[in-house]
């Protein structure tokens, strides 16, 4: 009889998020308050569970000018990029593909009607476009350009953390920057 282990138990579980629609191994130790605190341990596209929500694209809203990105977007497909991007922007879903003259083409969309077209270019530009009631791609370049002030940290590097009144993902220490998640709770 060793020394007390605050854990009252380990949860293993699928995360499932937006940006290319995989999964993310969450495990999980609940101590003794009933809050549950881990880390992402890996893929885990072999599963996924029933209840969670699939952000479909619900159609073409306005379409707003084209404009130069602020990221090439062929940042994204970089696989920590595309993991991070599916845990701080849960509801959007990311495709990516290469077109016949070497052009990234990047396709961003959410549950609102939103959509994001940007195209990376091998003589190097970038136009992006958008639809709908916000402008998606600002918030795509926005998490996207913290990921490279981070050091680009993959999921491994995140925190998820599980209270009674709350769910959300912290990167790096206690004080480093958090994302609500949605509720892991299937009903």
């Amino acid at each position: 009889m060793g020394g007390t282990d605050p854990a009252r138990g380990r949860i293993l579980t699928l995360w499932v998020g937006g940006a290319d629609g995989a999964g993310h191994l969450l495990a999980l130790d609940v101590d003794d308050t009933g809050t549950a605190t881990g880390s992402f341990v890996g893929d885990s596209a072999f599963m996924t569970l029933t209840g969670h929500d699939d952000p479909t694209w619900a159609g073409p809203g306005a379409e707003r000018p084209d404009r130069d990105s602020a990221i090439d977007p062929a940042e994204l497909t970089d696989p920590d990029l595309v993991a991070i991007l599916g845990i701080v922007l849960p509801d959007v879903r990311i495709a990516a593909h290469i077109e016949d003259r070497g052009h990234q083409r990047i396709q961003a969309w959410g549950p609102d009607g939103t959509y994001a077209l940007a195209v990376s270019d091998p003589d190097g530009d970038h136009p992006a476009w958008t639809w709908g009631p916000h402008d998606l791609w600002t918030r795509v370049e926005t998490a996207t350009a913290w990921w490279q002030t981070a050091g680009r940290p993959g999921p491994v590097d995140l925190t998820y953390t599980a209270t009674r009144t709350r769910q959300f993902v912290t990167c790096g220490t206690t004080d480093g920057p958090q994302w609500d998640m949605p509720d892991l709770t299937v009903g």
